[in-house]
């Protein structure tokens, strides 16, 4: 099973993602990140794909792990960032994409590394939970806020970064700020 190295602990994204109090305090929950027929149960023992990426956002250098894994045709990220050498400052940020196009793992992730974090912040801020043509939707859930650990989740559907011409790249880079990044 997947695991997470962060301040020196062990954390198992299926143990994070099956706490009772994200269930409490959300009731809309299952019905968000399992919409597909996916259950719980589903991601015990599943085999994922793992990319650290470091990237210098907003000035300040951030580290992380992507974890990835298909089924049913939908590819599911978690993204784990936190602030590059002082884990007083640690920041957790799982970002649960339900992507409905396979290869996007491939064509956007293969180069996490350079810019993950900001792409993902930019296209949180740019749609703002709505429609912005036929390629991207998206929804915004706050899942829960567990010592000083914030958990959200959202979704993006047929997503391919090859259906933005650059200049909208650019404008997404140039407006993302992500709020959970800010200090």
């Amino acid at each position: 099973m997947a695991m997470v190295m962060c301040m020196n602990q062990q954390i198992n994204p299926t143990l994070l993602l099956d706490q009772q109090v994200i269930k409490a305090k959300i009731p809309l929950f299952n019905k968000a990140l399992f919409k597909n027929g996916i259950e719980e149960s589903s991601f015990i023992g599943r085999e994922v794909m793992k990319v650290s990426f470091e990237n210098d956002l907003y000035g300040r250098c951030y580290e992380g792990n992507a974890y990835a894994f298909c089924e049913n045709n939908v590819t599911f990220l978690f993204i784990e960032l936190w602030l590059k050498g002082n884990s007083s400052e640690f920041l957790s940020m799982w970002n649960t994409l339900e992507i409905k196009t396979c290869d996007h793992i491939e064509k956007e992730y293969t180069n996490i590394r350079e810019e993950a974090s900001q792409y993902l912040s930019s296209i949180k801020d740019l749609v703002k939970g709505d429609k912005v043509d036929d390629n991207l939707y998206a929804q915004d859930i706050i899942l829960a806020d567990n010592e000083n650990r914030l958990i959200y989740s959202y979704k993006i559907s047929n997503v391919r970064r090859s259906d933005f011409k650059e200049e909208e790249l650019s404008k997404m880079r140039e407006v993302g700020k992500n709020p959970l990044l800010k200090t």
